[in-house]
């Protein structure tokens, strides 16, 4: 059975929430195999408003373990590349606790 606080952390809605930024993620098609991925490079957008407002959400009923426990299941427990995820911490930039 799980705590009620690590239901608020990462409870059916939170787990809902991951997986609709994974799918936005894996939407998400940008160059993966240049040679070089670094500043220079702007990867095509993609819905970051949504992302950034399931951040907010997230936080809302968890707070930032709740946030970090999504980034980890989204790193963990899903196929997505590394360089997806750091563009993930920089729009949740200054969501609730959350800081690059």
């Amino acid at each position: 059975m799980m705590s009620l606080d690590m239901y608020g952390e990462f409870g059916k809605v939170n787990y809902e929430w991951c997986k609709e930024i994974v799918e936005i993620l894996e939407k998400w098609d940008f160059d993966m195999d240049r040679d070089e991925w670094d500043e220079s490079y702007q990867p095509p957008s993609f819905d970051e408003e949504r992302v950034k407002e399931l951040g907010e959400k997230i936080h809302k009923r968890g707070g930032l373990f709740a946030m970090q426990n999504n980034f980890y299941t989204m790193r963990y427990c899903f196929d997505i590349d590394y360089r997806k995820l750091v563009h993930i911490q920089s729009v949740w930039n200054g969501v609730g606790d959350w800081k690059n």
